[in-house]
């Protein structure tokens, strides 16, 4: 296997946590108070967070008795197989055997991580956290003064 169907994995891992960041910061609606950092700006949350949704997943995922084979994982992320790629009969078995079960996990890991997105955007907006606390404030600083947000809420404490 080359370096590329490591990307691609790779990719499909962190993926949860950009969904998540992204429907976080733009919300339900086109009129949102943020400006949507670029991807190499946000990596590093969207890594963490994709850390976090993929924790909850597997731990709920194995209440049903799903396990990952974490050599499998490896050895796909990795791209090595062993002498003579041993190991890459038993990779393509796995994931042959077990499609629709990880074809499940990653699709309803990524709807989880985009509607979680927008659950968090919703709860701050409606509780008005963003305007409260600048830990919860969203980046576009125009959007508050302009709207008039900031004028009805008062100045958001330090923290």
């Amino acid at each position: 296997m080359n370096i590329a169907f490591s990307a691609v994995l790779i990719f499909m891992l962190a993926l949860p946590g950009l969904l998540f960041r992204y429907s976080y910061q733009r919300g339900f609606f086109r009129r949102s108070p943020v400006t949507v950092p670029s991807f190499a700006e946000d990596l590093g949350f969207s890594v963490l967070w994709s850390i976090v949704l993929h924790s909850v997943w597997l731990n709920l995922f194995a209440l049903f008795n799903y396990g990952v084979d974490y050599g499998t994982l490896l050895s796909l992320l990795v791209g090595q197989f062993g002498r003579d790629q041993i190991y890459l009969d038993a990779a393509t078995q796995t994931l042959e055997s077990g499609h629709a079960v990880i074809t499940l996990y990653f699709l309803s890991l990524y709807g989880a991580g985009y509607a979680l997105g927008y659950g968090f955007h919703a709860l701050i907006r409606h509780l008005h956290w963003d305007l409260k606390t600048r830990a919860f404030r969203f980046s576009n600083e125009w959007h508050y003064l302009f709207s008039g947000e900031e004028a009805q809420a008062g100045a958001p404490d330090v923290v």
